[in-house]
Formats: structure tokens, sequence, C-alpha cells
């Protein structure tokens, strides 16, 4: 019996994954470099955490900056991205209210930060729908290994069988896949492999849609 779902964040609750392309691209721009394309960043990059992808842009592109400095400048760029406002994804408040209405206990596990989390869930109403929020900082290995997700259960007193996780990437399918929980999938930027996609409980190209799985 389900109890309980875990939702991701950036690009699933809100359209936060084009904030993280800008704000990559910018950073590659400062360094003369205009060749990162959304397709780049959906396939290396979405879905991992900030530390990850700031390894990951420096190695690639032999940036001749620490990922301490990229960090910092990158940060600047997303709060001023961030504080223009993101965009809510379709169908998350409908869903979150359904699942709320009845009865389900409400999770949220991100590699956002926890001021970064709570700013924009603010900003579109929804912050109030979780019981429970996980970050990436709480545990020791980021997706797609299954800490996050089990750490969320964990706060939520319930088992994997007992729970649904909401996901748009493959690092976190195979996270929450790892973790024993059912997974559900609604794509964002970068549409997962058909074989990962086999593995999901069921994948709907938006949340309201997602209702139809409870009820």
């Amino acid at each position: 019996m389900i109890k309980a779902t875990v939702f991701d964040m950036d690009g699933l609750l809100l359209d936060t994954e084009i904030v993280s392309l800008k704000m990559y691209q910018e950073l590659l721009k400062q360094h003369g470099i205009t060749t990162f394309t959304s397709d780049i960043y959906a396939e290396n990059y979405s879905g991992h955490n900030a530390l990850d992808n700031m390894t990951n842009l420096i190695d690639t592109y032999q940036l001749p900056i620490t990922v301490e400095e990229g960090m910092a400048i990158t940060d600047v760029i997303e709060s001023e991205l961030l504080t223009a406002g993101v965009d809510i994804k379709p169908g998350a408040s409908d869903l979150l209210a359904y699942l709320k209405a009845h009865n389900y206990h409400i999770g949220l596990a991100t590699s956002s930060t926890r001021d970064r989390a709570i700013m924009v869930l603010e900003q579109n109403n929804i912050l109030q729908y979780f019981e429970e929020m996980t970050f990436n900082a709480e545990v020791a290995h980021g997706k797609p290994a299954p800490d996050i997700f089990t750490k969320a259960m964990e706060k939520l007193s319930v088992s994997p069988e007992e729970t649904v996780i909401f996901e748009d990437s493959e690092a976190g399918i195979m996270a929450g896949i790892a973790s024993g929980a059912q997974v559900i999938c609604i794509p964002d930027m970068h549409t997962p492999n058909g074989e990962l996609l086999a593995k999901t409980a069921a994948t709907y190209p938006d949340l309201g849609q997602a209702i139809s799985f409870f009820e």
C-alpha cells in the first residue's frame, strides 16, 4: 500500500533546469566558450549535484579556475536568475493538492541547498505541502546512489514498498530504483533512455496526469 511520495525538485516541480543551463552558459561565456547547448547540459549535467557538475565543467572545458571559484561565480549568476522568478511545472500544484487531500505523506529529496529550495518553493506557493525535506549535504553520495531517497523515506517513517518517487532525470531514476521504491518519471529537457523507463512504474508528460496513478 502506497503511503508516501518523494519528489525531486529541479526540472520536476520547478523549471529550474533552464536556470542551470543559462548559469553554466554564462560562466563558459566569460571564458570565450559559446558551444554549451541544452543537449549537452541535458545529457551530462541534468540531475547531478552542483559540485559534481562544476568539477565536470572545469575538467571538460579546461577552465582556469578552481571548483570553489566556479561555484562562487555561478552562485551569483544563479541568484540573479532565481530572484527574477522560476516557473512551476505543469500539474505540480494539482498533484500536490491531490496527494495532501488524500493523506499521502509528501517529502522532497533534492540536490539543491536548503535556502535555495525554500526560496523557489515559496515563490510558487508549494512549500507547505512538504512534511520533510532532504538535501544532498545530508548524505554521503549523490544520485545515482540511492542515499538521498533512503534518507527521505527514513524521515517520513515509511518503507520503500510504501513509497513512490517522482523524478525527471536518468540519475534520479537510477537512484530511486536503487532505493527499492517505485519511480514515476516526468521527463524534462532530456527523456531518459527506454531501457531505464521500462523499469519505472509509469511515465507521464506532466505531473497532473500522474494523479491517475493513485486513483
